[in-house]
């Protein structure tokens, strides 16, 4: 008999996963799970650099007109070695542009609702409790894949492509995934 038997806890509560989809009509910036502070954990990031190209924007103007988004600077050999450590990583060609030993400086900026909203992108939650989603509009008795066809459904042209990003929100953690659909919706 076990003593401590593993089940639901009042802790459960505070564990659930809620899944949070990125949707856009174009391509996603690639995003990187990195720890930039021994204070925090890994969190997403995305390089300045390709969110100025992007918003068409300089340095100076998105840190002057978006001053609360926190941005970091990372020597480009740490920012490589977490990148192709990561387990999430699962495109070592965005990496081909990086050096292992470089002494560069990189700019990151970290994702957030207002910087995905800034890019183009909606944002939709999925809860894995079956009582109620969170944010979402979706039958939570569905299954998971029928949930994100649904929400692909409405935010995707038909014959068009809806790129999102999926992420545990208990470990903040993104996986890009891309769907493209016919127009048998």
């Amino acid at each position: 008999m076990l003593a401590d038997p593993p089940g639901p806890d009042e802790d459960d509560e505070d564990r659930r996963e809620l899944f949070e989809f990125e949707f856009s009509n174009q391509p996603l910036l690639p995003c990187y799970n990195i720890q930039v502070s021994l204070s925090q954990g890994s969190r997403n990031w995305l390089l300045l650099s390709d969110v100025l190209r992007k918003l068409r924007m300089s340095a100076r103007s998105f840190r002057s007109s978006f001053p609360h988004m926190k941005v970091v600077t990372m020597a480009e050999a740490e920012f490589y070695r977490q990148a192709s450590l990561s387990q999430l990583f699962s495109c070592p060609d965005e990496l081909e542009g990086f050096q292992s030993d470089s002494k560069e400086l990189l700019d990151l900026v970290e994702g957030s609702a207002e910087l995905a909203a800034l890019l183009g992108s909606t944002l939709e939650c999925l809860d894995d409790r079956w009582d109620k989603p969170l944010e979402a509009n979706v039958n939570p008795k569905a299954n998971v894949n029928g949930n994100i066809r649904a929400m692909a459904k409405t935010n995707a042209k038909t014959n068009g492509n809806a790129n999102f990003k999926a992420k545990a929100n208990a470990n903040r953690r993104l996986l890009p995934l891309t769907l493209n659909f016919d127009s048998d919706f």
